[in-house]
């Protein structure tokens, strides 16, 4: 029965991922997009493609690193499972690529789906934080920056800053066991928080990635 469950969910995935990809064909300008790959500077675009994969390296890094100690997954291993991750998200809506990654992690890998969540999200709040300490200065480096700009990075860091002190405080006081519930586990999946020097391992890793982004 489980089999015949997955092979339904599988034909399913594989259906709506197809539906998505004619609506976006239907969409698609072939005419204009042709012209402008006509007239394309190829070496740029490679450049681009290249560095991106450091990048893609830069954030297998920072999951590395907030996996452990409890579970080891070598870099290599995590650079291949975010290019799926990634890739897949391009054709599928809603980033839901990133669910492949938790399904790859728990397959080959052991890493219950509740500490492989909690890691996505610790990712996602530290990925913010590092983006928002880079843009930062923007208000008193460009004096005409409009208004709801320089707002929307305070706002964006006070929530952000609101977050980190909550999960951080959730996280110390949390201990899970046998019998713990999912949230508990998911929490508990962000201990990365509790730890200064991997959290600094982290956040220099996902500093690396804007920069090569920003690059």
């Amino acid at each position: 029965m489980r089999k015949y469950r997955a092979a339904v969910l599988r034909a399913i995935s594989i259906v709506a991922v197809v539906a998505c990809l004619i609506i976006f064909a239907r969409k698609l300008n072939w005419r204009e997009l042709g012209a402008d790959l006509a007239h394309a500077r190829v070496l740029p675009l490679v450049v681009v493609g290249v560095i991106n994969y450091g990048l893609l390296l830069g954030k297998a890094v920072a999951w590395r690193i907030m996996l452990a100690p409890r579970h080891e997954v070598s870099t290599g291993r995590l650079m291949r499972y975010t290019i799926v991750a990634f890739a897949a998200s391009v054709v599928a809506p809603a980033r839901a690529g990133e669910l492949l990654r938790v399904l790859l992690l728990k397959r080959r890998d052991n890493v219950p789906t509740a500490d492989v969540a909690g890691v996505a999200i610790a990712e996602k709040l530290l990925d913010g934080v590092t983006m928002l300490i880079l843009v930062a200065p923007l208000p008193w480096l460009l004096p005409d920056l409009a208004r709801w700009v320089a707002t929307s990075i305070a706002i964006c860091a006070a929530v952000a800053i609101a977050a980190f002190v909550v999960l951080s405080i959730l996280v110390r006081r949390i201990h899970i066991g046998e019998g713990s519930s999912w949230l508990a586990r998911f929490v508990a999946g962000m201990h990365v928080l509790r730890s200064g020097r991997r959290l600094a391992g982290v956040m220099a890793a996902l500093f690396g990635v804007w920069l090569i982004d920003w690059i």
